[in-house]
């Protein structure tokens, strides 16, 4: 015997009076920390008091309060004190910029896809595809450390080099400012456009980049 379909709860607030969803629900939750399988466990658990309500359309008000009460019970007041951070950030009029740097191999990659899931965050970019775009743009006889990897920057370098100098550090120097260049416009447009980036790199180096100033 089948069982009975279980019916929408709308959401009152929402654009078109979307129905209230599991799924969405959960991937808000992961920004707190909680695994892919909990936080759908306790998305499940708000449909079940939804359903409880016994009521077609609830609010968006009630429905953040009830996931609050849900996520208190099932994981603890420390994740419903990041639910509510994460809430006050996502309400402001500025786009999320993230930068994440660090040498080869230490996972920035890795940990870029696994914030831009947990956050929402659509738009991931590596300072390595700026660097392939600008090779597009520039020669190498123009700028020869742009067609170097990391590791052999200094072959590349062309200045002469004091005795007190390394010349791998030059070279690395010469190469993150040439891709700073594009890693800003990418920063600017982002807010412009008001749009969530990630960019990660070996080539964000501290000072190198315009820094920020809010209106």
């Amino acid at each position: 015997m089948n069982e009975p379909r279980r019916k929408h709860i709308f959401i009152a607030e929402r654009e078109h009076g979307l129905p209230y969803s599991k799924g969405l629900t959960a991937s808000q939750l992961m920004v707190t920390g909680l695994t892919p399988g909990r936080a759908y466990s306790v998305a499940n658990k708000v449909e079940e008091e939804l359903v409880a309500l016994d009521r077609e359309t609830v609010t968006a008000e009630r429905l953040t309060d009830l996931t609050l009460e849900v996520l208190r019970r099932e994981a603890g007041d420390r994740f419903v004190e990041r639910f509510i951070k994460w809430q006050s950030v996502a309400e402001l009029d500025i786009p999320l910029i993230v930068l994440i740097a660090g040498a080869t191999g230490v996972g920035k990659s890795t940990i870029a896809t696994q914030l831009a899931t947990r956050l929402g965050i659509t738009r991931v970019v590596s300072t390595d595809a700026v660097r392939e775009v600008l090779r597009s743009a520039f020669t190498e006889q123009m700028f020869p450390t742009l067609y170097s990897s990391s590791f052999d920057a200094d072959e590349a370098v062309r200045q002469p080099i004091p005795h007190s100098g390394d010349r791998l550090i030059i070279g690395f120097r010469e190469q993150a400012a040439a891709v700073a260049v594009g890693a800003q416009s990418l920063i600017n447009r982002a807010i412009a456009e008001g749009t969530d980036l990630i960019l990660e790199g070996a080539h964000l180096v501290p000072g190198f980049l315009q820094s920020i100033e809010s209106d």
